[in-house]
């Protein structure tokens, strides 16, 4: 019985061994900076699809065997048939983050990823400075930070994050042309807080936005 469970473990294993290989090439530092707890999540994932699938193998094989679907090697391609079907999302989704972070984007990122900095507090975060609008929007794409006009230059921001409860911090300067409007903030509700204040450096507006929550 072993021995005949050890071509479908094996099935298994290879697979689960190829996507985790997938998934260690498109986490990068981008990934684990700004989208944190993605690849434990992602292993969780394959763990989940290789136990589902490890059920639902041995529920097919025994059901084969019923019908006296004896020809094993049919049983095998069908096994691998079935394990490729399932992962196939995990294969297509992995392949597109290979290709948009390890080629399309790879320079852009690791570019962008020379600006970022950990935060040095007891809290976890990042901190960059002297962000051009693309690199700042392209970071917009993995977290929630607050917009910015497209006629913002020399952006800078620092978050962090207590990690266990919601707490959190956030502060955004940038410039803007001197002409532009900028709206004033100061809003307050129970334990959130966000402001927004300008002042004038030689020809540029320079907007300072915080936001809190404690």
């Amino acid at each position: 019985m072993i021995k005949k469970s050890f071509k479908y473990l094996l099935i298994i294993s290879v697979n689960f061994i190829v996507l985790v290989i997938l998934l260690e090439t498109w986490v990068d530092d981008y990934e684990l900076t700004f989208n944190q707890g993605i690849y434990f999540y992602e292993l969780l994932q394959l763990i989940g699809l290789s136990i589902v699938l490890l059920f639902l193998l041995r529920i097919m094989v025994a059901v084969m065997r019923v019908l006296k679907f004896n020809a094993k090697q049919s049983r095998i391609i069908t096994s691998i048939a079935v394990t490729l079907l399932l992962s196939s999302r995990f294969y297509i989704q992995y392949t597109k983050r290979i290709c948009h972070n390890n080629h399309a984007y790879k320079k852009f990122r690791k570019e962008l990823m020379q600006k970022v900095k950990p935060i040095k507090s007891g809290w976890e975060g990042s901190q960059a400075n002297n962000l051009c609008l693309e690199e700042y929007q392209y970071i917009l794409q993995t977290k929630s930070f607050p917009k910015i006009p497209n006629n913002a230059r020399n952006i800078s921001y620092e978050y962090e994050y207590e990690g266990f409860l919601p707490d959190y911090s956030f502060s955004l300067i940038y410039d803007v042309p001197i002409a532009s409007n900028v709206e004033i903030i100061d809003y307050k509700k129970n334990t959130f807080s966000k402001t927004q204040t300008f002042e004038i450096i030689e020809n540029v507006k320079r907007v300072t936005y915080t936001e809190f929550l404690w």
